[in-house]
């Protein structure tokens, strides 16, 4: 899922969950979708729900989560109508505020070319406003890496059944196509407008074709001629990167003026 658009009055959240429902998903499995700050929301979260998917993905700091009530024999319970909701509290916050909640895991993640030691913290919470008057129950991931100043990621996942360790590498794997996205974008690939299902089910295959012929070109396997950039900064030229901006270069047009020939400079030089 990629920045956040309008399409016909629509936002991507809500049009993600009508288009999930074209998609030729195998059954039996449990789907689970991956999203990024700027895309979990409600809507989102509520068409993933009706179609029977979850969603693992990253929330802002300032996301408000509650914990379950407390137990009608409680001392400190209301009276009255029963709470479907207990105490509230930022995800930033849970640490430093709601610590008995919290359990803590560790694992091991390659953070910037390396394997490194991640700590996660996971408790269950309840999510408002995602269906009128029924809860919706998820749990939030808070993960860190020691010796590394690294804002923690808060993760939110609707699947009960994923292990924390899965759900954070899952969320962590992402990063591994957003090379590839952004390749194929700067060849002008980015910019889809379909509205059918159709047409959602061929557009990333001609992104993995686009993202093909790059490697084949990379790899030598396609021989085509392309100009030398000629980067001191950059050792070689035929990596994936290097080979789409030589074909940028290749088929951009030319904006400055022509350079003057060898005649015009000699007849300019005379006049002066």
């Amino acid at each position: 899922m990629g920045a956040l658009v309008y399409v016909k009055g629509r936002s991507i959240p809500p049009l993600v969950a009508v288009l999930a429902k074209h998609l030729r998903l195998p059954a039996g499995v449990r789907h689970v979708w991956l999203g990024d700050r700027g895309i979990l929301s409600r809507p989102l979260l509520r068409g993933l729900a009706t179609v029977g998917h979850f969603t693992v993905g990253r929330v802002r700091c300032n996301h408000v989560v509650y914990f379950p009530p407390r137990a009608a024999g409680s001392a400190l319970a209301c009276r009255g109508r029963p709470r479907r909701y207990g105490e509230g509290c930022r995800v930033d916050q849970l640490r430093h505020r709601y610590a008995r909640h919290l359990r803590q895991h560790t694992l091991t993640l390659r953070v910037r070319g390396r394997e490194r030691l991640v700590r996660v913290w996971e408790t269950a919470v309840l999510l408002r406003g995602v269906w009128p008057g029924r809860v919706l129950p998820a749990r939030v991931l808070i993960v860190t890496v020691p010796g590394l100043k690294l804002k923690p990621w808060y993760l939110l996942a609707t699947d009960l059944d994923l292990t924390p360790a899965d759900a954070v590498r899952a969320y962590d794997g992402r990063y591994q196509i957003e090379v590839n996205f952004d390749e194929v974008k700067e060849l002008g690939l980015g910019h889809y407008q379909g509205r059918s299902g159709q047409g959602v089910r061929r557009w990333p295959l001609f992104l993995c074709a686009a993202q093909l012929l790059l490697k084949l070109i990379a790899t030598g396997v396609l021989t085509v001629k392309l100009p030398t950039l000629n980067w001191p900064w950059y050792d070689r030229d035929d990596t994936v990167g290097q080979v789409r901006r030589r074909l940028i270069d290749l088929c951009r047009p030319r904006i400055s003026r022509p350079k003057r020939s060898e005649a015009n400079v000699e007849k300019f030089s005379m006049a002066a």
